[in-house]
């Protein structure tokens, strides 16, 4: 028996819902597994969206709409393998798909999409060359390419770091991420630039920056007591020393300092490079993405407690200090 569908004219989703885009393509399917994984992590529900402009749901049945339902279905019983089916929402939308996820992604705690084998996330999200996204992602993105990964024990999820206090929010989601899947966090910050720009710092200099960046974490560490964490400063660009050590990553998470178009966010600098040539998931938390749920370990922290009930509101901001001196906290990283 066919299952039943809900469809709508007037896109909604419940809030805080993970979000997946899918077009019936083997890509957007990983991005179905990786999503019902993380909905039924958090708790919270998953709504699968298909986007058809080119249907109109209240005409008879046609093979484009049988098409269309059964993308949805399909979609339905990859994610079943992975959360109860009474959190799976599926709807079938008739506008285009770049602005339906758009006005969805404001609801939504994730936009999950897949990544195609060329990185073409405008394949999925943009739908042509020549279509602009209208509007901007006002949620954390996540591109995934292939999902489950191979399997690795030792595997980490793997933070790119520019500024603790501007990437406050993708810290959160990176050391939230990291005890819910039980792994390791690796922070990169690619602090020095590009090898043979300049002199490359001493030993010295790179133990001092790596205890500085533990004690500005130190929030979060005291918050997830049970997340083991690393540190990589290694001299090169930001999206280069991530992509070496992705291969061995859960997945990774970046935020982004300026303000895009939505298009330019998720096409363009470290976070473009990643979403196009990352072979793990990639979580890219935009300056205008509203992080919107907070797991129980940011609620229960007295010092955030309070702004828990502001929608999108992060933990509290707090400006670089210096560590104590001759701080032995960390240890040199490797990777």
């Amino acid at each position: 028996m066919a299952r039943t569908h809900d469809h709508s004219t007037n896109p909604t989703i419940p809030t805080d819902a993970v979000l997946v885009g899918v077009d019936g393509s083997a890509h957007a399917l990983a991005a179905v597994r990786w999503a019902a994984a993380e909905a039924a992590s958090r708790g919270a529900p998953l709504a699968l969206v298909h986007a058809a402009p080119y249907l109109d749901v209240r005409a008879r049945p046609t093979p484009q709409v049988r098409h269309a339902t059964g993308v949805l279905a399909r979609a339905r019983t990859e994610a079943e393998r992975y959360i109860d089916r009474a959190a799976v929402r599926t709807d079938l939308e008739t506008g285009e798909p770049a602005r339906t996820l758009s006005d969805l992604s404001a609801r939504a705690a994730l936009l999950v999409l897949g990544l195609t084998g060329t990185g073409g996330i405008d394949e999925i999200l943009l739908g042509s060359t020549t279509t602009t996204l209208s509007g901007h992602v006002r949620c954390p993105l996540v591109g995934v390419r292939r999902w489950p990964l191979p399997a690795e024990r030792d595997r980490f999820v793997l933070l790119g770091l520019d500024s603790v206090e501007a990437e406050a929010d993708a810290i959160e989601v990176a050391f939230d991420l990291a005890r819910r899947r039980a792994r390791e966090l690796l922070v990169l910050h690619a602090r020095f630039g590009a090898p043979g720009t300049h002199d490359l710092p001493n030993d010295r200099a790179v133990r001092r920056e790596r205890n500085l960046l533990a004690w500005n974490l130190r929030v979060w560490r005291h918050r997830y007591p049970d997340v083991r964490v690393s540190y990589a400063l290694p001299a090169g660009l930001a999206s280069s020393e991530l992509l070496k050590r992705s291969a061995h990553a859960e997945a990774i998470v970046v935020g982004s300092r300026k303000r895009h178009p939505a298009a330019r966010v998720l096409l363009g600098s470290t976070s473009g490079t990643l979403l196009r040539y990352s072979p793990v998931p990639v979580i890219v938390i935009g300056l205008d993405a509203a992080v919107r749920w907070r797991p129980a370990a940011w609620i229960a922290d007295p010092d955030n407690a309070q702004r828990s009930a502001t929608p999108g509101a992060g933990p509290t901001r707090h400006r670089s200090l210096s560590a104590p001196q001759g701080s032995t906290e960390t240890q040199n990283d490797q990777r």
